[in-house]
């Protein structure tokens, strides 16, 4: 009875999750999610906008490659490649059985994980000519032609650039003559004069030419004959199938997977003998803005062998987290225990106030954004913040709290919140080492919650009721709570000190058991 009790535990513990929902609606783990000390509320990853700061190479390690090495090269590293049929990193191996002279010996590209050697491929050489083999095994028909298309296009998409900024310079011209501001900006037109002879010199000089408005010159008209060239066109001459396919069973062994033949498109393998070593794709660092304010949330450092960060503004390291301790057995109408832990990662104290989310019905979408002062009494939303001031410190700068939007949950089981706010308190490590599990106080609230405070972990015991078969236990509550920043607008010195500003922070959190006993 026991093992099937802990089995069933664990079930439900796999099954259970906490999500917190961001400003844009968007449910998601509070792992993933960041924490914009400006705005002061939760960002998802759809609501921040994401910057290349440097490119580099996971296995060399150089230092950051410039964006234009970077596209001449293709956005590959020249001198790392991997395996092409495990993908692993490839090593350079000296050929011992070769002739004493160092000028003379040779080496070839070996997989470490699959033993696959470059040897396979007639890839045997010295170090500078086996450099230059791997080079020209790019320059195939394939991606000549493919790069003769980019090109192509690429000059195409810049005519249509310039010739829609040529019309919007146009048309601005225009704008300002009638307006008779052109003198004041120098679009005033000039008298022409009328010569026949410089007339037709012009004119014969300009065939085959469009007019440039943004360089105020005459440029070659678009040539689409050799985009035309490369464009693919329909065929009916198509090669016959090799008589062996039909005659004797394919050797599965020989014949490279999908993935392996798009690693290398230029070469089209069509055997595995015919693989050659891929060059390793170059990786990016980022970083991340928030796009209501645009200020920086992720910022690494530069330095591709550092792992460090200028800056990071996780949700998990401002943001009081939510897990599922002990879910509970759940049976449809009867009264259970759900033991949830509430974990402040600041280093101060806070009030957190848990109050039920309004359930979805016809006149309350999910995605309709709730204001948090319609949900809480007037006694719980002017009760004070985390902590007494003491004296001494600077005093608080009056501001106006920053609540953001709750939502409405599609519950499924009614759930019993604590009246009283919950005291979280301060993240304090050396404490925490020193204190002792005695030390935690258990506190029953007026509502019938029980609450076990441990530093500034705290454990709450909700009541909850399903109250809908065959549908996984799920309910939402809204958490509020007041927190203390520096201002970004003053300096601290040692004349005036940085004054801290309140902010009072309101969130959707929805809680997720599982399906009820049947």
């Amino acid at each position: 009875k026991n093992k099937h009790e802990k089995n069933g535990r664990r079930r439900l513990t796999m099954s259970a999750s906490v999500h917190f929902k961001c400003p844009c609606a968007v449910e998601t783990e509070i792992t993933r999610l960041y924490w914009c000390r400006h705005c002061v509320c939760l960002r998802c990853p759809r609501c921040v906008l994401q910057e290349v700061d440097s490119l580099y190479c996971p296995q060399c390690l150089d230092e950051h490659m410039p964006t234009s090495e970077s596209k001449l090269n293709r956005n590959r590293c020249a001198k790392c490649h991997d395996c092409p049929v495990c993908f692993s990193a490839l090593t350079t191996v000296i050929n011992t059985d070769s002739d004493a002279d160092p000028a003379k010996q040779t080496s070839h590209l070996e997989c470490g994980f699959c033993q696959w050697s470059s040897k396979n491929s007639a890839l045997s050489l010295p170090v500078n000519d086996l450099q230059l083999a791997l080079k020209d095994l790019t320059k195939t028909e394939a991606a000549d032609r493919m790069s003769k298309l980019v090109e192509a296009y690429q000059k195409r998409a810049s005519e249509e650039h310039r010739s829609q900024e040529s019309r919007r310079q146009t048309m601005t011209h225009a704008l300002l003559r009638k307006g008779r501001m052109g003198g004041r900006f120098g679009f005033q037109r000039q008298g022409q004069t009328h010569n026949r002879a410089e007339c037709a010199s012009k004119c014969r000089t300009r065939v085959n030419k469009v007019y440039d408005a943004a360089g105020n010159q005459w440029v070659d008209a678009t040539d689409t004959s050799a985009l035309d060239q490369l464009q693919s066109r329909a065929t009916s001459d198509i090669a016959a199938l090799p008589h062996t396919l039909f005659t004797s069973p394919p050797e599965l062994s020989q014949v490279p997977t999908i993935a392996q033949r798009h690693a290398f498109p230029e070469a089209k393998p069509q055997l595995v003998k015919d693989l050659v070593p891929v060059q390793k794709h170059l990786c990016a660092k980022r970083s991340k803005r928030c796009r209501q304010c645009q200020h920086n949330l992720i910022k690494a450092e530069l330095n591709p062998q550092s792992i460090k960060f200028k800056m990071q503004l996780f949700a998990l390291h401002s943001v009081p987290s939510v897990k599922v301790v002990e879910p509970p057995q759940l049976e449809v109408g009867k009264t259970s225990s759900v033991k949830l832990v509430l974990s402040n990662p600041l280093d101060q104290a806070l009030l957190v106030l848990l109050r039920p989310s309004p359930i979805v019905s016809a006149d309350l979408p999910a995605n309709t954004p709730i204001t948090p002062e319609s949900l809480l009494p007037a006694e719980a939303a002017a009760a004070p913040a985390g902590g007494d001031g003491e004296e001494g410190k600077p005093k608080e700068e009056e501001s106006k709290p920053t609540l953001g939007p709750v939502f409405a949950v599609s519950g499924t089981a009614e759930v019993e919140y604590p009246v009283d706010p919950v005291k979280l308190g301060e993240n304090d490590p050396v404490h925490e080492l020193a204190a002792d599990d005695a030390t935690a106080e258990a506190v029953t609230d007026a509502n019938g919650v029980v609450v076990k405070s441990a530093g500034h972990n705290v454990y709450v015991t909700l009541p909850i009721t399903p109250t809908k078969p065959r549908e996984d236990v799920k309910f939402g509550f809204m958490m509020q709570y007041t927190y203390k920043s520096a201002s970004a607008s003053t300096f601290r010195t040692a004349e005036t000190p940085a004054q801290d500003v309140v902010n009072e922070v309101a969130m959707t959190v929805v809680v997720q058991l599982g399906p009820p006993a049947a």
